[in-house]
Parts: C-alpha cells; sequence; structure tokens
C-alpha cells in the first residue's frame, strides 16, 4: 500500500531514520532450560535507510534469529519501504510488509508527517 505526505522529502527521511534508530530495540536473547537442557535464543533487530539516488530512499526492517539457518542476510524482512520525492514538498511511502508488521509501517507514516512519538514501537509511547 501507498501513503502520501505533504512533507519535503529531506525532513522525511531525516525523522523517519532518527525514529528508527530511537524506537527500535537492538534485540533481545532468551534462555530456556527443558528436560536437563539449557538452550538460547539470540534476536537482533536490524534497520536500514539507504538513499539510493536524490528522489528515493529506502528502508528496511529486518529481525535475525540465531536460530535459524536460512535467514536473509540480516535477517527475516518484517517491512520494506520505498520513500519517494513527487515534488519539493511532498512524497509517496510505498510499503511491502505483512498484517502482522502494520504497526511498524504505521509509525513509519507518522514519522513521516513529523511525529517524535515511538507510537509503541520498542514498547516506546
Amino acid at each position: 500500500f501507498s501513503k502520501v505526505t505533504a512533507r519535503p522529502f529531506d525532513k522525511v527521511v531525516a525523522n523517519i531514520e532518527d525514529r528508527l534508530r530511537r524506537c527500535v530495540p537492538g534485540g533481545y536473547t532468551q534462555t530456556t532450560m527443558g528436560g536437563g537442557s539449557m538452550s538460547t535464543l539470540s534476536v537482533q533487530n536490524n534497520q536500514r535507510v539507504e538513499r539510493v539516488s536524490p528522489n528515493k530512499a529506502e528502508i528496511t526492517v529486518q529481525q535475525h534469529h540465531s536460530s535459524t539457518v536460512n535467514q536473509s542476510q540480516g535477517g527475516f524482512y518484517l517491512l520494506a519501504a520505498d520513500v519517494l520525492r513527487l515534488d519539493n514538498k511532498s512524497v509517496r511511502i510505498d510499503f511491502y510488509t505483512a498484517k502482522h508488521y502494520a504497526g511498524i509501517a504505521d509509525a513509519i507514516e507518522k514519522w513521516a508527517q513529523g511525529s517524535q512519538n515511538c507510537h509503541g514501537i520498542g514498547g516506546n509511547p
């Protein structure tokens, strides 16, 4: 799905990049015991904002699970999005995600509009 926001491209990209860095937690480690054995799962969150041209930026949010084989480099994709400059005052964001991760897309849309809140991402208000 796509959303159009009436804000300049550079401001949109800068705020999304800042909010992803501040709101998305680095990850966690979970240790479980059962049947006399112990196992540890490490999860790392990876987010990236890359300006691929003066008029386009790519956003990815991934999650790497230590005990899972055959993952993409960086882990499983939770969301990918393209931010496209429409003119000097507006952008279009094309989102690629599943319903389960719609909250991340919603937060990115609000960050594109200038919000400084985390909107529930990382357990932050």
